[in-house]
């Protein structure tokens, strides 16, 4: 068993830790992973580090909003704006500008369909389902007013088919084309 924490380096200054909950983990390797929870960063952290890494800063993860593919760290926040963010992962900055949408995002999940890169993710302020290219953000498909509040979505890695989970135990599935 190997914990994470903050703590102290040798210079005497704060590692990077997380103070409070973590809702999203993701393995990206069998030596690195990603986490994050509220307070505002997801780290990255390597197993045969005691402290994260690296930081990916301005998130507010409260469900499972976080996502790897081809270099890229792709976070959803449950905030009122700036939702998408899609980071580089080498450098830790910020690939192009956060995304907004009309919802709270709780769940994404990054794919690769036709040598195009895509995100689905859901919401619970306007029980909303998004489909997006990466990283642009430009909405390719969504389906809004769903009568439950989501708060998970899984693609199927075969087919183009999702599912997307919410409250009262409701679970959806829906199958979408990309034409483009």
């Amino acid at each position: 068993v190997q914990e994470f924490t903050t703590g102290i380096d040798r210079h005497g200054q704060d590692t990077l830790g997380h103070p409070n909950r973590v809702f999203a983990i993701k393995w990206i390797d069998e030596f690195t992973f990603l986490s994050g929870g509220w307070e505002s960063s997801v780290l990255l952290h390597d197993t045969r580090e005691k402290h994260a890494v690296r930081a990916f800063a301005n998130t507010h993860i409260t469900g499972d909003g976080i996502d790897f593919i081809h270099n890229a760290v792709v976070t959803a926040s449950e905030r009122p704006h700036d939702q998408l963010q899609v980071f580089d992962f080498g450098t830790g900055k910020l690939i192009g500008k956060p995304i907004s949408f009309d919802t709270m995002l709780y769940s994404i999940k990054a794919v690769e369909r036709k040598g195009q890169l895509f995100g689905w993710m859901c919401g619970n302020k306007e029980n909303a389902v998004y489909c997006v290219s990466l990283p642009s953000g430009k909405i390719i498909e969504s389906y809004t007013d769903v009568e439950e509040d989501l708060f998970a979505i899984d693609v199927s890695p075969k087919s183009n088919s999702i599912i997307v989970g919410g409250a009262d135990n409701a679970t959806f599935t829906a199958t979408w084309l990309v034409n483009n």
